[in-house]
């Protein structure tokens, strides 16, 4: 074959490559952009239940040398985040300024948060083996109904759920610093994806030198935007706040394992608390390390998403409803596989199901427990029962990976922080 028919097969091919993935792609993007016009709506008609005023504020307040966590470091409410946030936020804050519009920089938000998560989302379920039109949009369905609520309100979880999305497909293609830029700028935007970042130091060896010259090069990040005393002091303040927030999401627990133990009388001492969230994050790095071991890529990051997600919803002390937008990846992905993977109808319904308590946890959860008692009840519940399930899943998996594979053949290492 000559150069020129060898050139015209490969366009050809490119084109019909091209064409088949935006026919599979096209039902389940046009779910994503219903669902974003439907949250962008509901939030118009309500815009004061939003929380993404807070990063308006502390970019403001970045821009004046005022201090970031007067309140929160106090109250443990407002703005809890890194310094970081503040300057990721100051373009919405300089659009709202500019054009008078205070709305404005909510919306370019909103649209920037979606596009990100909704993005990466499609992107992690269809390199996890989901390529057919009608499994991708029944999948995009799953992955909005918990996450239109984060949406509505501006959560900043949404656009850290699409970087550590970003950052588990990079990681399992082998592409160890563009995941640890992801995975750190996911932590510039809200620290919980700092356990995302210690799985991977953990078990991906490759990541420590990136993730460690990245993470200084971050801490000077915000001594290139003001002031190096005020920054310095912001630091400060921010470890205080930490602290704070902690403590405030310990004795008051909110959508999470413990708060579901107090709507049902039971509560555990802090103490405890930290006890079991260390156990568990052992066992969380220990099932990283066997995925790690067994299963290809693709899987492999399913597997380390889906844990984190799962140990972030329910150990975080801070968890509320519409957190829940990050483990709606992980429900999507083993609803497919229930379906059309295991053929079973039953698996694949319940969680099916699962997602949809989580999605109405407050307006279900009102009906079962009075409101004044706690509507934040329902979406750990529903998420633990999840994680019983992946427990189970994993457990057969694992097993068949390793009657398939034989001894282990890609020598990692366990490592030694485990």
């Amino acid at each position: 074959m000559n150069t020129s028919s060898a050139t015209q097969q490969n366009t050809w091919k490119w084109s019909f490559t091209t064409q088949q993935g935006i026919k599979q792609a096209g039902g389940s993007l046009l779910v994503y952009a219903f669902f974003f016009v439907i949250g962008l709506i509901v939030f118009c008609a309500g815009p004061e239940r939003s929380v993404s005023w807070h990063y308006e504020n502390a970019a403001n307040r970045w821009l004046s040398s005022e201090g970031l966590y007067t309140e929160s470091m106090v109250t443990g409410q407002g703005f809890l985040y890194l310094p970081h946030a503040a300057i990721l936020h100051i373009p919405f804050a300089v659009a709202a300024n500019l054009f008078n519009a205070p709305i404005l920089g909510d919306v370019l938000w909103r649209v920037t948060i979606w596009a990100v998560f909704a993005g990466a989302a499609w992107r992690f379920l269809s390199r996890s083996g989901i390529h057919e039109a009608t499994p991708l949009l029944q999948a995009a369905i799953l992955v909005c109904l918990p996450s239109i609520s984060c949406l509505r309100i501006g959560q900043s979880t949404m656009l850290m759920a699409g970087l550590m999305l970003i950052a588990t497909l990079a990681l399992c293609r082998q592409r160890e610093v563009l995941a640890s830029a992801m995975v750190l700028l996911a932590i510039a935007v809200k620290p919980l994806a700092i356990v995302l970042a210690l799985l991977m130091f953990a078990v991906f060896s490759k990541t420590r030198i990136p993730l460690v010259v990245g993470t200084l090069l971050m801490l000077l990040v915000p001594y290139a935007f003001q002031h190096p005393s005020y920054v310095t002091q912001q630091y400060v303040e921010c470890i205080t706040m930490l602290d704070v927030t902690a403590d405030e999401g310990v004795l008051h627990p909110g959508a999470q394992f413990f708060g579901l133990l107090n709507t049902i009388g039971i509560a555990v001492e802090p103490a405890l608390q930290t006890v079991i969230r260390i156990v568990l994050a052992l066992a969380t790095l220990y099932a990283v390390w066997l995925t790690r071991r067994r299963h290809d890529d693709s899987q492999t990051a399913v597997w380390l998403f889906t844990w984190t997600a799962v140990y972030l919803m329910l150990m975080n002390p801070r968890t509320e409803n519409s957190t829940y937008c990050l483990v709606a990846p992980a429900y999507a992905y083993f609803a497919y596989d229930a379906f059309y993977n295991q053929r079973n109808w039953l698996l694949g319904t319940m969680i099916v199901c699962l997602t949809v308590f989580t999605a109405g946890s407050y307006e279900i959860g009102s009906l079962v427990v009075a409101k004044e008692v706690s509507t934040t009840w329902l979406a750990p519940l529903s998420c633990s029962l999840f994680a019983a399930y992946l427990i189970v899943r994993f457990a057969v998996s694992h097993r068949h990976a390793a009657q398939s594979h034989g001894p282990d053949t890609r020598s990692v290492q366990l490592p030694e922080s485990a």
